[in-house]
């Protein structure tokens, strides 16, 4: 018994590991407990017959959403089992007596937060018999958590408790109230935001406990451009209209898509469709082709293959000015 008992706190100190942890949470529970000896000793009496009462107040602290640790203390009065030592039978139950007992039990949550929340618990603890006589049991049982808030759930609970005295194992029961008390929900990064509300429990953060460098309402985790304030549509980014790549902000086209600056630039000379006076033909000069290099475009060049160093409009020009001198 002790070998099995010891290897079930031993999973639950594990699995407790293994899984992460909310904020410790403290608890109290109220109940009444009734409490049977007849059942163990085959007095041909089942679970909820022949009950003894007693109440019970008792702590428990939370180590995330697996294991806790409860500190159950009872009082009330019980017909206690009269062992016959030579028989080894209980022979008879004495009148009523005073009953107090004091237990540590682990506990093993399964759900716990959610509307039903069922546990099973394991411990050590020991009882006094009218305050002159006490024995040491080890119960093992299973229970249910009834969510009603965050702050209250009804409880029940059933377990079975070994004595390490014959004659002294007992059923017992109960039903009440658990309440949250004391403490504060677990704030890993200190934001100032509970884990269990934070998108970022490990990064402190503004947005929702996630950080939002640019302020942009889109935490950094989703953000594209987590340094350039943005939009939603574009992922966290700027303002992208026409969904060229180019934001709206240095977009010299925002409402027409393209490659140049943002730009269209269909015969790819560099120069945007815009500013481009041939903007289907590649060229140098204002776009334009320029064959002969002399820097006059070929639609404006009256002898396009063979540059020149003045266009001949100038020249002309200067031709009519020496006749007339």
């Amino acid at each position: 018994m002790k070998q099995l008992l010891l290897n079930f706190i031993l999973c639950l100190a594990v699995l407790s590991t293994v899984y992460g942890q909310d904020l410790p949470v403290n608890t109290l529970t109220v109940k009444p407990v009734w409490i049977n000896f007849h059942s163990p000793n085959n007095d041909n009496k089942d679970l909820f017959t022949d009950l003894n009462h007693a109440f019970e107040i008792g702590y428990s602290r939370h180590f995330g959403k697996l294991l806790s640790l409860s500190i159950p203390l009872r009082m009330g009065a019980a017909n206690f089992p009269i062992y016959n030592e030579p028989t080894k039978t209980v022979d008879s139950y004495t009148r009523s007596q005073y009953y107090a007992g004091l237990d540590a039990l682990l506990n093993l949550h399964f759900f716990r937060g959610k509307l039903v929340s069922p546990f099973v618990y394991a411990g050590i603890g020991g009882v006094s018999q009218n305050f002159d006589n006490g024995f040491v049991q080890a119960p093992v049982g299973l229970g249910v958590d009834f969510r009603i808030n965050e702050l209250f759930s009804i409880v029940a609970q059933s377990d079975y408790r070994f004595a390490f005295e014959d004659g002294y194992d007992n059923w017992q029961h109960a039903i009440g109230i658990r309440a949250s008390i004391l403490g504060k929900p677990k704030d890993s990064d200190r934001d100032g935001l509970a884990d269990k509300d934070d998108m970022c429990p490990d990064v402190p953060g503004t947005l929702n406990g996630c950080p939002d460098t640019d302020a942009d309402g889109i935490p950094d985790k989703d953000d594209k451009c987590p340094t350039l304030a943005g939009v939603a549509d574009n992922m966290g980014c700027p303002s992208d209209k026409d969904h060229d790549g180019v934001y709206d902000v240095d977009d010299k086209c925002p409402d027409v898509a393209g490659t140049l600056k943002g730009c269209p630039d269909s015969d790819k000379d560099g120069v945007a469709d815009k500013d481009d006076k041939c903007p289907t033909v590649a060229g140098i000069v204002m776009g334009c082709p320029d064959s002969d290099k002399d820097g006059v475009a070929d639609k404006d060049d009256k002898c396009p293959n063979q540059p020149g160093l003045l266009p001949i409009a100038v020249v002309l020009k200067l031709k009519i000015k020496i006749k007339m001198v």
